[in-house]
């Protein structure tokens, strides 16, 4: 039994639903209307006053077939029902608002007249009737028509000091007191059960419709988002490739070249052209290393972490063997992730360290480098320690250290650095990851 009236109860909610959807204009269903909350509710609202008031109209009429309030009653279904007309028809709502509001008004006054003037419970349709101009059309509008309906009230206040008017308000108040009075208290009772239902109602179904919405719109995002990423990924490393075969090979060309030259000059040749092809070999060198740098910062692969660590492992490697100095690479990165950097990071942090190198090679006198790298937290941590002389942080000539502040600065990154005579340097930096 309690499942049956449950299904009932399902079964008259689906329909009303749609009946309220249907009497809706199509350009309002729209979830996205800035009033789709207020038309939903006065739609609720029209549903609620036509089913009450053909009820009551056609109850009245059967028992009291001779009483004048069947023409207000009649004339008010009419009102309603083209106010469900025109909101079906136009799509702005205000309309059937304001032919209610404005068609019901005399309505209202000819039925409190008729049913006990001052005396008569239908004056809570000019309370409703106020309220629903001040909140769904304007204020001004709102107030405006409270305005009116304190004057109209005065009114009835006055024609019952008459006694013509006294007694035939007291008459209906006598005749009709049960019927009418049930009908208000009812309908007024069920009218704001079904304002505060509806809003509430309404609200959700906004809120959930929205949140499906703004998560299709994010899936969408981030579909393009990934797809764009992946064109500029594949762009880069194209752009790293082409430079490296056009720039790269040339550069290495004009080295090799000027290396063989030197090679084969003999005592015929000055020495200021030996020198100068000299310098253009050095030179040649220089820029391919810079170009290499700049190529690999290109490509998309020197966003991700362990390609960062790869890249500076080699390059220590292969600049500390040179130097008789040992090089120590330590990580503490699976081989296995995808974690980045931000698409400027990799060049920044190749920069900052290879100065680093330099620095300990002309300065340290040192015998043993220890590089690690890491991830803690949200962050990529490198660092960089010698067993050199150290110098005083007072003292020593600050240029460098800068350069490599400024670096980290422009990748929003944090840097440190600590130095002790005689006990060597170290040097700490933590870039936060894009993922």
């Amino acid at each position: 039994m309690p499942f049956q009236l449950l299904k009932k109860i399902t079964g008259y909610k689906a329909m009303f639903y749609k009946i309220t959807h249907f009497i809706i204009h199509p350009k309002n269903r729209n979830i996205e209307n800035p009033n789709y909350k207020k038309i939903k509710i006065y739609a609720n609202i029209l549903i609620l006053c036509a089913f009450s008031i053909l009820i009551y109209s056609g109850y009245f009429l059967s028992k009291y077939p001779l009483d004048s309030k069947n023409i207000s009653n009649i004339l008010g279904c009419f009102d309603v029902l083209i106010s469900i007309l025109l909101l079906r028809l136009f799509s702005d709502f205000r309309i059937s608002l304001g032919f209610i509001i404005l068609g019901s008004f005399p309505l209202v006054v000819m039925g409190v007249y008729l049913t006990g003037g001052i005396y008569s419970s239908n004056l809570i349709w000019f309370i409703i009737l106020a309220n629903s101009a001040f909140f769904n059309v304007n204020k001004k509008v709102g107030l405006f028509y409270a305005v009116c309906c304190f004057v109209v009230y005065g009114v009835f206040y006055y024609l019952s000091f008459i006694p013509e008017n006294n007694k035939m308000f007291t008459e209906f108040i006598f005749a009709h007191h049960s019927l009418d009075n049930f009908f208000n208290i009812c309908f007024a009772s069920f009218f704001s059960f079904v304002l505060v239902y509806s809003f509430s109602k309404t609200v959700d179904e906004v809120n959930e419709k929205l949140k499906k919405m703004n998560d299709d719109k994010l899936d969408i995002l981030n579909q393009k988002i990934k797809e764009k990423t992946n064109e500029i990924s594949e762009l880069r490393s194209n752009l790293a490739k082409d430079f490296h075969d056009e720039m790269g090979n040339k550069l290495a060309g004009i080295s090799i070249i000027s290396q063989m030259l030197v090679k084969k000059m003999d005592n015929t040749f000055d020495v200021e052209t030996i020198n100068a092809l000299e310098i253009i070999q050095i030179r040649s060198k220089e820029l391919l290393s810079g170009t290499k740098d700049f190529i690999w910062a290109i490509d998309s692969k020197s966003d991700y972490v362990n390609q960062i660590g790869i890249f500076i492992r080699n390059f220590g490697e292969d600049f500390f063997s040179k130097l008789n100095i040992s090089f120590d690479f330590i990580s503490e990165i699976k081989e296995k992730n995808d974690f980045k950097v931000d698409i400027s990071s990799g060049r920044q942090i190749l920069a900052i360290f290879k100065e680093a190198m330099t620095n300990i090679a002309k300065h340290a006198e040192a015998t043993d480098v220890f590089f690690r790298i890491s991830l803690i937290d949200n962050y990529l941590v490198l660092s960089i320690k010698d067993n050199g002389n150290g110098f005083d942080i007072n003292q020593v000539n600050k240029n460098g250290i800068l350069n490599m502040k400024e670096r980290a600065i422009q990748i929003k990154s944090k840097f440190s650095f600590d130095s002790k005579q005689n006990e060597g340097t170290s040097i700490k930096l933590e870039v936060p990851l894009s993922y």
